[in-house]
């Protein structure tokens, strides 16, 4: 009984530590998707899109939303982006 509850409260505490650390990577990817969003305001309020630098400068924002974006430890996604070709 005593061993039983010994391995309950470590899978408890393991538990919990996968939480804080996904907890940790949701901040930096909130700290990105800030980032991200203002780089397109930026972009909006300046933009003609009839310039190539501006098309470029699209292409690219629209490469950085989709990168490097999901979670990386603990899940198994089918479906996250592949790098972007630009």
């Amino acid at each position: 009984m005593k061993e039983r509850l010994q391995q309950l409260l470590s899978e408890a505490g393991e538990s919990f530590d996968y939480l804080k650390s996904d907890i940790r990577n949701l901040s930096r990817y909130m700290a990105e998707l800030e980032e991200l969003i203002e780089s397109y305001r930026a972009f909006a309020a300046t933009a003609t899109l009839s310039a190539p630098a501006d098309r470029a400068t699209q292409r690219k924002l629209l490469c950085t939303n989709t990168q490097n974006h999901w979670p990386t430890t603990g899940y198994a996604r089918r479906d996250a982006p592949r790098a972007c070709p630009v």
